[in-house]
């Protein structure tokens, strides 16, 4: 989920699906809830990793990079939905103004070919 955040749009369409996907996606980690309530979710991990060192258990370290991983998601997932639509609305304001350039281009020639066949 966390990569197909950080596409970058080429045209318009795909601003508007990257903005689609960003929406629906935060709908299902909203589902379950907020990104808050996934952080307090996840954190009965990281309680129970404490209680198994306080009966001297060590966890093994995959087990541990996987907890934290899954401890970590949530927030990753939220910085970089929130980083993302930033971006997002930049690179929409950058086509706005690159179409806006076009347009006032387009209307120039318009200009100049009413010009060409009056004088015809």
């Amino acid at each position: 989920m966390v990569d197909r955040v950080m596409q970058r749009p080429a045209n318009e369409q795909e601003l508007i699906d990257l903005k689609q996907y960003i929406e629906t996606a935060s709908g299902r980690v909203g589902r379950v809830g907020r990104v808050a309530d996934l952080v307090k979710r996840t954190g009965a991990i990281h309680d129970f990793c404490d209680r198994a060192r306080s009966r001297a258990f060590r966890v093994p370290e995959d087990d541990f990079q996987s907890f934290l991983g899954l401890m970590q998601w949530p927030r990753r997932f939220a910085e970089e939905a929130e980083e993302s639509m930033h971006e997002l609305e930049n690179e929409r304001e950058r086509m706005t103004v690159r179409l806006e350039k076009s347009r006032e281009g387009f209307d120039k020639q318009i200009i100049e070919l009413e010009k060409r066949i009056h004088a015809f």
